[in-house]
């Protein structure tokens, strides 16, 4: 009797076995198929765009020539020694809504602005200011005091002794350490744009990398509109 059940169980593993092994090659064949229905719509997809003119065509941009007889010539000299191109991706996904860093060729004159907001930040030249011309003394007064009313503790060594005399580019916005700790980019992705439930839009910090539409035409309003919403506004 032993005997049998031990075989019963052997069996009726096998079986179960055979119907698990059955049910994975099921799922992997599914998985497959959908892999490939994605890559093949993904291909027709983009051979459209190019057959169309790309997607700056229905921007009113005009492809560049040069650039297209470039990507041709490229392309022709990987076929020419055997290369096959076996992957291409592009980011088409952004987690905020910072107009200079997700942009679009768009027309002369919006290009134009970008192409300047970038050349400024990788030469900024005489205008590599000290952090403390732009957000001054008395600015970091106000910001201690308002520390102070709601109970935080006082950064002033971290302002006099690391930050207020860097360059604003070269050693504040581009500083390697403080991009790898986030501690500008995390508050900011918290306190950028916000969605509130009730109300039909979302509420955006006062800043010109969002949808913020208040009035930021010097720095005396951004301040002011900068504290009403960190430290007044719920």
């Amino acid at each position: 009797m032993a005997y049998g059940r031990h075989r019963n169980l052997s069996s009726y593993q096998g079986r179960s076995s055979s119907e698990a092994l059955k049910k994975a090659e099921k799922s992997l064949a599914s998985y497959r198929n959908k892999t490939v229905a994605f890559i093949i719509a993904t291909i027709a997809y983009t051979a459209f765009l190019y057959s169309s003119g790309g997607a700056g065509h229905y921007l009113g941009g005009t492809p560049d020539a040069s650039l297209s007889l470039s990507a041709a010539k490229g392309m022709n000299s990987m076929r020419a020694v055997g290369r096959k191109l076996q992957l291409t991706t592009w980011n088409i996904a952004a987690i905020n809504n910072n107009p200079f860093e997700y942009w679009i060729t768009y027309n002369n004159e919006y290009e134009d602005l970008m192409k300047k907001v970038e050349n400024f930040l990788e030469e900024p030249g005489e205008q590599d200011v000290s952090v403390e011309s732009v957000f001054t003394e008395e600015m970091f007064a106000d910001l201690e005091n308002q520390f102070k009313e709601i109970g935080w503790p006082s950064v002033k060594s971290y302002w006099d002794e690391q930050f207020k005399n860097r360059k604003i580019v070269s050693q504040f916005m581009k500083d390697p350490l403080l991009g790898s700790k986030r501690l500008t980019s995390m508050p900011d992705r918290i306190t950028n744009t916000i969605n509130v439930p009730g109300l039909p839009e979302p509420i955006c910090r006062p800043t010109v990398i969002n949808q913020y539409d208040g009035d930021l035409s010097n720095l005396n309003k951004w301040w002011t509109e900068w504290k009403q919403f960190m430290f007044v506004q719920k």
